[in-house]
């Protein structure tokens, strides 16, 4: 009888791990985002502007811990298409 108790201990313990650490997993950035470095002068923050959101939040897209808002993927996709007479001076 006393020699399953350490086992389901150990069962436990191994459930309780899988739970706190979650089932996320690392993930580099996206090449939106290499795009958006290289194209933009400040691009934290003009991302940012267009997302509607603070500038750390701009720069955990930048870095692929969140994915950012549709209106900024759509943006991003406008400019990379543009022509170079089009864009803003």
């Amino acid at each position: 009888m006393h020699g399953s108790l350490p086992q389901r201990i150990a069962e436990a313990r191994e459930t309780n791990r899988r739970i706190l650490q979650g089932t996320d997993k690392i993930v580099g950035p996206w090449k939106w985002a290499s795009f958006a470095k290289r194209y933009l002068n400040k691009p934290s923050a003009q991302l940012a502007a267009i997302g509607g959101r603070d500038q750390r939040t701009a720069e955990r897209w930048l870095r692929g811990e969140f994915e950012p808002p549709m209106v900024v993927v759509l943006k991003l996709i406008e400019m990379m298409f543009e022509r170079e007479d089009d864009r803003p001076a």
